[in-house]
């Protein structure tokens, strides 16, 4: 694979080096490789990530809400849309919505 080869001659370049700085880093890289031509080396920012704090998560998939509910394991099939999440719990039966229970 290729990013094995890649892992390979940045980690021989590594090799009885001191590195000082996280920044020593893109050096190293750029310099690992001659042939055919150096490896592209790009240094993020923070502006770089994505923030994905505002966004909410389903804490369970499971069909039922109560004690003695479906379980998730007698979901046979999810199905993930615009229109939320829908749920089988027999292979011929239709569709369901998911009960949603969101955490922010």
């Amino acid at each position: 694979m290729e990013c094995d080869s890649m892992h390979s001659t940045t980690e021989r370049k590594l090799k009885n080096r001191e590195i000082d700085t996280p920044a020593s880093y893109v050096d190293i890289y750029k310099l690992a490789r001659k042939n055919p031509k150096p490896y592209d080396v790009m240094y993020v920012n923070h502006s770089f990530f994505k923030d994905y704090s505002d966004l909410s998560f389903i804490s369970s998939i499971s069909p039922g809400l109560n004690v003695g509910d479906l379980s998730v394991a007698d979901i046979k099939a999810i199905r993930y849309s615009a229109g939320g999440i829908h749920v089988k719990v027999d292979f011929e039966g239709e569709w369901k919505i998911l009960p949603r229970r969101m955490v922010w």
